[in-house]
């Protein structure tokens, strides 16, 4: 057997999901370990939703646990955790240009207003060549914001999102906002070459 550095430990957990009154393992879960001045490790859970990481140098470490459908979970990793995953809301649509056109490679954020007034994404999601998303959430109330390359970014307002089916959202990126300046010289009114904003 390879034995890892010395004093080193290892974090095993357990990923659930509470079907009924019954915790159920979760299977094919993401989970990733970081922390502790090491690079990121991941691995999945098996099919009694058990993951294992061995051989870790002592540190303070963090476990994200992740898989589509559910939301996703950061909590401090220790040597044997219990971590209950529920299932999420979801939000998906297309997203279209002017023409009615699918649009690929947009990046699309479901915003929260955070204690400052400030937004937060999330949750964020690409679309795929049919211009299709999908994002996985608590549920709550989010604002969705997309935006591409050559289109600017377009807002929406503010959705509530549920435990039932997903809400479809399509985004039509002509009511997207891009803003354009051009610097110029106080005293002449003549634009200033090679300033980039």
């Amino acid at each position: 057997a390879q034995e890892g550095p010395p004093n080193s430990v290892s974090f095993t957990g357990h990923v659930l999901t509470l079907g009924g009154t019954d915790p159920r393992p979760v299977r094919r879960a993401k989970v990733t370990l970081t922390g502790g001045g090491e690079p990121a490790r991941s691995t999945y859970t098996d099919t009694s939703g058990t993951y294992r990481f061995e051989r870790v140098t002592p540190g303070d470490y963090r476990v994200k646990v992740e898989k589509p459908g559910f939301v996703t979970v950061e909590t401090g990793a220790s040597s044997e955790s219990t971590i209950t995953l529920s299932r999420g809301g979801a939000i998906e649509g297309v997203v279209a240009d002017a023409a009615g056109d699918p649009v690929w490679n947009v990046v699309v954020r479901a915003l929260q207003l955070q204690a400052d007034g400030k937004p937060r994404a999330v949750a964020q999601a690409r679309t795929d060549d049919q211009g299709r998303y999908r994002l996985y959430v608590q549920p709550d109330t989010y604002e969705l914001a997309a935006q591409a390359s050559g289109f600017g970014v377009a807002r929406l307002d503010k959705r509530s999102i549920g435990f039932a089916k997903p809400e479809t959202v399509d985004i039509d990126l002509t009511s997207a906002v891009t803003f354009r300046a051009q610097v110029v010289d106080a005293a002449t009114g003549k634009p200033v070459p090679g300033m980039r904003l």
